[in-house]
């Protein structure tokens, strides 16, 4: 199949291309500037354009003939390092309907966009699954929710065939925000236990994300949602043990904080650090969300499209520490 790719430089785009090629896809790589490919050159059969979803003019016909259009490109809190919140309404829900409006023109058989947990926001339902009403609680998670209405609108009244894929946080090799915060604090025995609820932390390991990508554009009904994590929600208890032997670190405790202490302690941090106008290690919305205790619901993935995590939390962490250590990062 003719594939084209936004974002295709970020974390998930250097896992996903390299599989496509393998199974033998034509796949058209777009790129906000085209002296950011040199990793992708040595994969010889890609096809590098130029253009950015946030201007319109840019994407013009870049995606015609295509049989797949997967949007990575999208502004996280871990990519803006300017502070600028409007950043995230221009790449993820203006850019969005860009390309959205490119596709009524290009008619690709599938377009695969992705939303965030952070739209879900603050729920207070225990499960979490794909008709869960939207909560955002920051800049980010609003700009999602509204990516999510939008794509909907344009399901709705163009029936346009776009699957929307919900990660939680992916890691694995290569990555480096925040579980490898986690892993560092677990290290050096500073990350606590809040409050006496299982302290949730939902995850999916790289190359299973990247199979239920794959999953969507064979098995993905038009129109679709579809929450992909992990069968386990893995208690920070959990991702302690496994961090911890396999770094050979014997350590039977580990600091215990009363929840509202902990969630007004990393407040603290964060407006102690925003003052110095530095970012912050820690969110006071990170703490509430992980203290909640909430599991996310992978059924509809795993009935629709024949989703199925290949990795455990204990093979994932070990593949990610061995990643760390070889690049001398712990």
């Amino acid at each position: 199949m003719k594939i084209f790719v936004t974002g295709a430089t970020g974390y998930v785009g250097s896992h996903l291309i390299p599989c496509l090629l393998k199974n033998q896809h034509e796949v058209t790589c777009m790129l906000r500037k085209l002296e950011k490919h040199e990793h992708l050159y040595p994969l010889n059969r890609c096809i590098i354009v130029e253009g950015d979803i946030i201007d319109r003019k840019s994407i013009r016909n870049k995606m015609d003939h295509m049989d797949v259009v997967i949007n990575l490109a999208v502004a996280t809190p871990l990519t803006n390092d300017s502070g600028d919140n409007s950043i995230y309404f221009k790449t993820n829900v203006t850019g969005t309907k860009n390309l959205l409006e490119e596709c009524l023109q290009a008619k690709p058989k599938r377009i695969i966009c992705f939303s965030s947990t952070a739209a879900i926001g603050r729920s207070t339902s225990d499960f979490i699954d794909e008709n869960t009403p939207l909560q955002p609680v920051n800049p980010y998670g609003k700009s999602k929710m509204e990516a999510d209405k939008m794509i909907s609108t344009y399901v709705e009244k163009y029936q346009l065939p776009v699957i929307t894929i919900c990660f939680p946080h992916i890691y694995g090799p290569g990555e480096t925000h925040e579980l490898f915060k986690v892993i560092k604090m677990i290290k050096n025995g500073i990350l606590p236990q809040v409050g006496f609820r299982p302290n949730h932390l939902p995850l999916v390991f790289v190359s299973d994300a990247i199979d239920a990508i794959l999953l969507a554009f064979t098995n993905g009904k038009p129109g679709g949602k579809y929450i992909i994590a992990d069968d386990d929600p893995h208690d920070i208890r959990v991702i302690r043990k496994h961090v911890l032997a396999k770094l050979g670190i014997k350590r039977k405790y580990y600091p215990f904080v009363p929840k509202h202490i902990g969630i007004f302690g990393a407040y603290l941090i964060e407006k102690l650090f925003g003052l110095a106008g530095l970012k912050s290690p820690v969110k006071a919305e990170n703490i509430r969300s992980i203290v909640a205790g909430r599991r996310l619901c992978i059924n509809k993935a795993q009935k629709e499209l024949g989703f199925v995590p290949k990795v455990g939390i204990q093979e994932g962490i070990y593949r990610t520490l061995d990643w760390y250590q070889k690049g001398k990062l712990l």
